[in-house]
């Protein structure tokens, strides 16, 4: 799927996303210079170059790369962050954060 409009509610399995999304599942998606808003992010996603923004993750870890992430909904990031910009967010235990990723507001 192409960048050129906005995606609703829509369950994406195994795809290769560059678009805004809002209200959709991914789940196994490579996702690349996206918006993706109060959607679903399930299990082994590849996220790179986006906006990640009030997501629930669920199911396994997904790998976020150079994005920004603002999930100040209080809903608990459940990934791996490498040179990401976090806005806001509760990390899960098995999230891992490298040192090139700057945390504006980490959550309790």
């Amino acid at each position: 799927i192409n960048k050129s409009i906005l995606i609703e509610n829509i369950e994406f399995y195994s795809c290769i996303i560059e678009a805004d999304a809002k209200n959709c599942l991914f789940n196994n998606c490579d996702i690349v210079n996206s918006k993706i808003c109060e959607s679903t992010i399930h299990s082994n996603n590849i996220i790179k170059n986006s906006k990640v923004i009030d997501c629930l993750y669920s199911g396994g870890i997904t790998e976020i790369k150079s994005s920004f992430i603002d999930n100040g909904n209080r809903k608990i990031i459940n990934a791996n962050l490498s040179e990401c910009l976090v806005y806001s967010g509760i990390f899960s235990a098995q999230s891992t954060i490298d040192k090139n990723t700057k945390i504006i507001k980490k959550l309790n």
